[in-house]
């Protein structure tokens, strides 16, 4: 499963990815995390959770959109960079 922003946000930093045949024992995945660990995943959530807002004021989704579009649009060599130096050669 490729996630939102898989490219601009540390999604282990604040999620848990399950396989579908995982999920009978999600309770039990879910358990098994330390209180430490949650927290620590909370505040990681806090820290980028208005990527998943639309709406302003809070909300930051169109620029991790556009930053995540961005890293796409270099990594495939298709950035103003990329087009100069194709240009010059």
């Amino acid at each position: 499963m490729i996630f939102p922003y898989a490219n601009v946000l540390p999604w282990e930093d604040f999620a848990i990815h399950l396989r579908k045949d995982q999920i009978p024992a999600l309770a039990a995945t879910v358990r098994n995390i330390s209180q430490r660990r949650q927290e620590e995943m909370r505040t990681a959530l806090r820290l980028y959770k208005a990527g998943f807002v639309w709406w302003r004021p809070d909300g930051a989704a169109y620029e991790f959109t556009l930053a995540a579009l961005g890293q796409r649009v270099e990594q495939l060599g298709l950035g103003r960079a990329a087009r100069q130096a194709r240009a010059r050669s």
